[in-house]
């Protein structure tokens, strides 16, 4: 479970500087570690990976960096330059908190890795955060958190987890435990285990990793639909309980069924009859047709049959729409746009959904044309304006900001930089 050394360190860069200079403002000290953790973009597998299913993911180039250092002084201090948040008390180990709030993807983690990694919890310690990976974009910034959180532990204490015991038992965990979100095993594995220039198939069943590169010539977008929604809300829970609500009616009939991923598409569609609950068959026919998805895309991808990995994406982003109901007539329209833009190959949302992102796969040569077209096109049609809300949803949890794109550098997961203090 405990590895020799720390994770590969890497020279400092514009990020970890600036994390540097925020901790030694409010702490008027350098932090003792310094790491960071990606945000992610999923292409294909989408609310498949708490089914056991398979995923297809890519770490991003924007990444959150975590600077820290523990002390003996009883006091702890968390602070968010990006929030413009921080936390403060002394003393008492803390539990979770009945509601979440911004610092348990932090302090959860830390908690976490003491455990697994058997060290004491600190005696006091100073945590700043600055991230460049969009917050509420669906792009997972809460788990670059966590992971960057976790890798500065590992430095800071000289005990370094194997990758895959970092990823679950303290990142995916302290997002359970703490951030009150049951989400899968996706967010927490690439951002801790990606390869540069690479996607990762990912087997979140028998929790395998398999690295692709993407093919020369072929970039990654990511559109920013300017709308986003707490996943705490509820809908996200409310999904994998249909899930596990279908999985114990299949079970009536197929005992060895563990979770969807066993189920094919044949073996569900023979069952509808039985399901009192439509919604959940619903829920289970994105599922369960979404893995042979992710799996056909790796191959599409593998074998340089771009135009198929396309329509492949195409069609995840419609089950998500029409069986998964996660996306939002904001997300679609990306989508709808993509479809008529030269040198796009396919398009869909990407994370959890309820607004966020759109993830665009386009020819390299006309990948910056291409944003701009999208976002020209999307701007005009969708007025994004604050005063605008009641016109866009009338729900208590909607944020909104200016649409954004960005062209996606796939990008190495966790590291820790080199040594900052001694």
């Amino acid at each position: 479970m405990v590895q020799s050394s720390v994770p590969v360190s890497r020279s400092r860069d514009e990020l970890c500087e600036k994390a540097i200079r925020v901790f030694q403002e409010k702490f008027q000290q350098l932090p003792a570690a310094v790491a960071c953790g990606a945000g992610r973009v999923n292409l294909i597998g989408e609310h498949t990976d708490y089914q056991e299913g398979y995923v297809f993911p890519a770490a991003l180039d924007r990444k959150t960096v975590v600077a820290l250092s523990l002390n003996d002084t009883g006091v702890y201090h968390i602070f968010s330059n990006d929030l413009q948040a921080e936390v403060k008390w002394e003393k008492a180990v803390p539990n979770p908190p009945a509601q979440p709030e911004w610092f348990c993807y932090i302090l959860g983690t830390i908690c976490l890795f003491c455990d697994v990694a058997k060290v004491d919890f600190p005696k006091g310690f100073n945590v700043a955060c600055v991230t460049s990976v969009p917050i509420g974009s669906g792009l997972s910034s809460s788990a670059a958190l966590e992971v960057a959180t976790a890798t500065a532990m590992e430095a800071a204490t000289g005990k370094a987890l194997e990758p895959l015991v970092k990823a679950r038992d303290v990142c995916q965990a302290a997002e359970h435990s703490w951030a009150k979100v049951p989400c899968g095993l996706m967010d927490q594995a690439i951002s801790v285990m990606a390869m540069d220039g690479c996607a990762m198939l990912f087997d979140c069943k028998n929790q395998a990793a398999v690295h692709s590169r993407i093919p020369d010539g072929t970039s990654i977008i990511v559109v920013n639909s300017g709308i986003s929604h707490s996943l705490v809300s509820g809908e996200y829970s409310k999904r994998r309980a249909s899930c596990e609500a279908a999985v114990k009616e299949i079970q009536k009939h197929h005992p060895q069924v563990h979770s969807l991923r066993d189920v094919t598409p044949e073996m569900l569609e023979s069952l509808k009859s039985h399901f009192s609950d439509l919604v959940d068959f619903k829920r289970a026919t994105h599922v369960v047709n979404e893995n042979p998805r992710a799996l056909a895309f790796a191959e599409a991808l593998k074998s340089g049959d771009l135009k198929k990995a396309g329509s492949i994406m195409y069609e995840g982003h419609e089950s998500l729409k029409t069986h998964y109901d996660v996306t939002v007539a904001q997300t679609d329209a990306i989508v709808d746009i993509a479809k008529t833009v030269e040198g796009v190959y396919g398009a869909r949302m990407t994370g959890g959904g309820f607004g966020g992102s759109v993830c665009v796969m386009v020819e390299s040569s006309k990948a910056d044309s291409a944003l701009k077209t999208i976002l020209e096109k999307y701007q005009s049609v969708y007025d994004l304006e604050l005063n605008n809300k009641e016109k866009m949803c009338d729900d208590d949890d909607l944020v909104l900001v200016d649409p954004s794109g960005f062209v996606v550098k796939p990008s190495i997961g966790a590291f820790v930089y080199h040594q900052i203090a001694s």
